[in-house]
């Protein structure tokens, strides 16, 4: 049981890591990153033969922004599943484990947007933190569903 914890709390570092290491990317590379990710679903979902390259550039620019905060939400999905998993580890209550996890996702998301204030080119944006802690709650939820039904 005590190598789950480790196994756990190993993945919650690589997860925070993550989260950490796109966040001290500046505006222009962030934006570089996102919008070569971009490129590719714009290439994959339209036929970008028949378009001009400023009618690509368009698209990717129309797309960008959901697609960021879908990632935002997703990341944080999947650091909220890790988190419960690790709490249920504990001897404590369903409602116990899901709160800790909901308060230690959102205190990790309001510091990541702190750290983002203090990057150039980046903000902090108080609607990340709210994607963010929507996307950890799903992953919270989600996880302490299975962990449940496993138990029983």
């Amino acid at each position: 049981m005590k190598y789950k914890k480790i196994i756990l709390v190993v993945l919650i570092i690589i997860w925070m890591t993550t989260v950490f290491m796109f966040s001290r990317e500046g505006g222009k590379k962030s934006k570089t990153t996102s919008g070569s990710i971009v490129g590719f679903i714009v290439d994959k979902m339209y036929d970008t033969s028949n378009m001009s390259q400023e009618e690509r550039e368009d698209k990717i620019e129309d797309l960008q922004r959901p697609i960021r905060k879908l990632a935002h939400f997703t990341i944080y999905t999947l650091g909220g599943a890790i988190t419960v998993i690790f709490v249920s580890k504990f001897n404590i209550t369903n409602r116990k484990e899901i709160i800790y996890s909901l308060i230690f996702c959102l205190i990790y998301a309001i510091l990541d947007e702190i750290h983002q204030y203090y990057v150039p080119g980046r903000s902090c944006d108080i609607k990340d933190v709210l994607i963010d802690t929507l996307g950890a709650s799903i992953g919270i939820f989600f996880a302490h569903f299975l962990i449940n039904k496993k138990r029983k």
